[in-house]
């Protein structure tokens, strides 16, 4: 009777893991849908059914995408940096939407600006927090001359994310002959760093 149960508890969990990440998606991508068709979807289904007597589900995803596709555009190309800057240094300026937006910005950067992306160079391993811990990081800059100057030794900055959140971290500057170089992608990277170490990072060159 023990060992059923336990073999029942197994399966249960089991299907627990298979189940709940299937269901989490398909219940963001729902919620997704219907937040858009309440936000902006009630704008234009409303004209369809006067005019043509249907609505269309999840047509507010679709604008939606539309509309900032558009104002991508007209910021990269027009005078959308102007206004943006206006905008933001106004922000900036507002005492309690200070202390939110610039975080709010590094993170909104860092999941979809792919310049901002380009900084991370390279996937590499220190020594952190202490001798023989080792860290995965990601150089930012390899030409800091004036810290090199001033300690005699030739410093690298190296970006240390905090999982499982890598939004977040530590600068260290090492010096060179201290800094193992990684043959991962910083896509792995990131991937083995968010999951706590469990998914494993793969070789950028074919084994």
């Amino acid at each position: 009777m023990v060992s059923l149960f336990k073999a029942l508890k197994k399966y249960f969990f089991s299907g627990i893991a298979a189940i709940l990440p299937l269901f989490l998606t398909l219940y963001i991508i729902v919620w997704i849908l219907l937040f858009f068709d309440r936000l902006t979807g009630k704008l234009v289904n409303p004209f369809l059914l006067r005019k043509f007597g249907f609505s269309v589900p999840g047509l507010g995803l679709v604008v939606t995408i539309l509309a900032v596709v558009i104002v991508g555009i007209l910021y990269t190309y027009f005078i959308g940096k102007r206004l943006y800057s206006f905008i933001e240094k106004l922000f900036l300026r507002i005492p309690f939407v200070s202390a939110i937006y610039p975080s709010l910005k590094q993170l909104s950067d860092f999941l979809f600006r792919h310049d901002k992306m380009n900084n991370f160079k390279k996937v590499v391993l220190v020594e952190y927090p202490s001798r023989d811990l080792y860290a995965i990081g990601f150089i930012t800059n390899e030409n800091l001359k004036e810290l090199t100057q001033k300690t005699g030794s030739e410093l690298i900055s190296v970006f240390l994310p905090f999982p499982p959140s890598p939004f977040s971290g530590l600068l260290v500057l090492v010096p060179k002959d201290k800094i193992t170089e990684l043959d991962i992608s910083i896509d792995e990277a990131l991937k083995f760093i968010v999951s706590g170490g469990v998914v494993q990072p793969k070789s950028k060159k074919p084994s």
